[in-house]
């Protein structure tokens, strides 16, 4: 009877443990559950674009831009297998005689590059301006009466020159030196983050592929956080005028170039990609960038935990439509990390810890969602 008593005054603590590993357990399968939806609809994504000749006809035309015919190509894929020593056999291989490819393909295509870039990244100038409109919303501020009077206050505004009322084309010129002002002030500080992040080198990458493939994507502006180091003045315990070194951290927006064969959007969405549910993007990271994740606010640290422990796993239907160059083995050591940018299911948001309010149908919700190896590592 003692024994008996002891486990059920031990019952209800022990019960409350075995309630919160379960919901626990539950949580992590609708986790895994979402990671596996995801995956499955960038596989799909992926078989459609390739059943759609685009993957075939880029890598048609490197092979142009490279000069490479297909006895080339398959020569040079015979020698790197001879190079990792694998032997080379062909069934019925007859012998023939060397081709001559001219190669004019990389030529036109180079001198297209220039061009657009003369166009679009002129030397010595800015590529965008800002001025103000004609009429300026800061003139709503103006009364049909004169001398002109301030909605905020009632007064009548006050030339700080002059010191007398100001009466209505007075204060108009006003307004739009202001707003011109304001337009300069906005068009140097766009300047500055784009020379911050590189953006014209970035904008060069996507003009090649433009010309190489017919297609670029430039992602952005995205958030990026970027550690400054300053000097910064203060005074030591004797009252002297010393310099630190201290470092700040900023947010600063930015702009990548991302290769177009690493973006698949919305099959479904037609001639406009904006009509589309949402895109995906894949990168290869090494295993330093994925610890290096855990830094970046956002990520769920025992998800990246677990895709370390299981290292790199590639997705099978990439390695059905990838050809060999992509296939390598120093490639295989990496991890594919894939972001989704677009509609995300309100259940799936929950699972992933993220309140996403009362469900309702006639509410789009979208997000960013990040997965390696088909696990949810991120709730940002």
């Amino acid at each position: 009877m003692l024994q008996m008593d002891n486990e059920l005054e031990q019952g209800p603590e022990f019960q409350d443990f075995e309630d919160e590993d379960t919901l626990q357990q539950k949580q992590e399968e609708k986790l895994q559950a979402f990671g596996y939806s995801m995956s499955k609809t960038r596989d799909e994504w992926i078989r459609a674009r390739y059943s759609a000749g685009l993957d075939k006809r880029w890598r048609e035309d490197v092979d142009q831009y490279e000069s490479k015919d297909p006895a080339n190509r398959a020569a040079a894929q015979m020698m790197q297998s001879v190079e990792q020593g694998y032997p080379v056999t062909v069934s019925n291989a007859q012998p023939h005689r060397s081709t001559v490819y001219i190669g004019i393909t990389r030529q036109k295509t180079n001198t297209a590059e220039a061009r657009l870039a003369d166009i679009m990244i002129p030397m010595g100038d800015r590529n965008f301006g800002i001025e103000p409109t004609p009429d300026p919303e800061l003139s709503a501020m103006l009364d049909s009466t004169a001398p002109a009077v301030d909605p905020s206050t009632g007064q009548p505004v006050i030339d700080p020159e002059t010191g007398q009322p100001m009466d209505e084309s007075t204060i108009a010129s006003h307004v739009h030196q202001m707003a011109a002002d304001r337009a300069k002030a906005m068009e140097d500080l766009i300047d500055d983050q784009l020379l911050e992040c590189d953006y014209n080198a970035e904008l060069r990458k996507m003009i090649h592929d433009s010309s190489l493939y017919g297609t670029g994507v430039l992602k952005g502006p995205i958030v990026t956080n970027r550690v400054r180091k300053a000097w910064m003045p203060m005074t030591d315990a004797t009252g002297q005028s010393v310099q630190t070194l201290e470092f700040v951290q900023e947010t600063t927006p930015a702009s990548f170039r991302v290769d177009p064969r690493n973006v698949w959007p919305d099959p479904a969405c037609g001639d406009s990609i904006h009509n589309g549910k949402g895109i995906f993007e894949r990168e290869r990271v090494t295993a330093k960038q994925v610890r290096d994740l855990v830094k970046q606010p956002g990520f769920m640290k025992d998800q990246l935990r677990k895709v370390l422990e299981e290292g790199p796993k590639s997705s099978a239907t990439m390695e059905e439509v990838s050809d060999q160059e992509n296939n390598q083995d120093i490639m295989k050591r990496r991890y594919e990390m894939w972001t989704y940018w677009g509609e995300v299911n309100h259940d799936d948001l929950q699972a992933a810890g993220v309140d996403a309010g009362e469900d309702d149908p006639l509410r789009t919700i979208t997000g960013c969602v990040i997965f390696i190896n088909s696990r949810i590592n991120n709730r940002d």
